[in-house]
């Protein structure tokens, strides 16, 4: 569905370059104020750095109601702080569920600059938009709270690298004795067996087995017949 918004976005700015062009200027209440909002979710899309970029256009959206109030229009200036927090919703969800993490250093710059700017302009239209400006304070004080719990940046894939059956092994490297050892694997005879490793007891082969043996017993003799008494 994205994909074919933006085709058809991709076409209208092919026909119409030079409206376009000029709807990137418009305001809110202005007739091309709907495509320009189309064409930056289309930039936002195509974004290397969408949170960066997704940021910026939320500040826009606070300085287009600024404007607004500055030139009495205040129902398109409350359109405007709407479409901020509905901005900065959307950038929150963005960090929530990306895959492949943040440069977590380079995240709480950016979350404090924009807490920073962002909530001077808010305060500024808080009088006039008690309930709009509060939402959007809402909305921005849980972007840093979700920015905060942010998963890091995952280390890149490192392939396995396969064991050389023909590498020799070094008889000093220790052994941890809860490595599983494979049955299968050829053992070296000339391999030195580390004396601190207990060797089972040798085992008497069948047969050999020592047992207590009684002493002979001489036979009685019988003394030689004819002889005297």
């Amino acid at each position: 569905m994205v994909q074919l918004i933006i085709a058809a976005v991709m076409m209208l700015t092919a026909a119409t370059g030079g409206v376009v062009y000029a709807s990137d200027a418009a305001e809110p209440g202005d007739l091309l104020y709907g495509l320009d909002m189309a064409l930056e979710q289309v930039e936002l899309y195509l974004a290397d750095d969408p949170t960066t970029v997704g940021l910026e256009m939320a500040l826009e959206r606070l300085e287009e109601a600024q404007g607004r109030v500055a030139a009495g229009d205040l129902e398109n200036a409350g359109l405007a702080l709407d479409a901020y927090q509905s901005q900065i919703a959307l950038m929150a969800q963005e960090i929530a569920g990306t895959e492949n993490g943040f440069d977590q250093e380079a995240l709480d710059a950016l979350l404090e600059e924009v807490q920073s700017s962002h909530m001077d302009l808010l305060s500024e239209l808080l009088d006039l938009f008690p309930e709009q400006a509060q939402n959007a304070i809402d909305a921005l004080d849980g972007l840093i709270t979700e920015g905060a719990g942010a998963p890091d940046a995952l280390p890149p894939d490192v392939p396995d690298t396969p064991v050389d059956p023909d590498t020799p092994v070094d008889p000093d490297t220790p052994v941890d004795p809860d490595t599983p050892v494979d049955p299968d694997t050829p053992v070296d005879p000339d391999t030195p067996v580390d004396p601190g490793q207990p060797e089972d007891p040798p085992i008497d082969p069948p047969g050999d087995t020592d047992l207590p043996v009684d002493p002979p017993v001489d036979p009685p003799v019988d003394p030689p017949s004819g002889g005297r008494p």
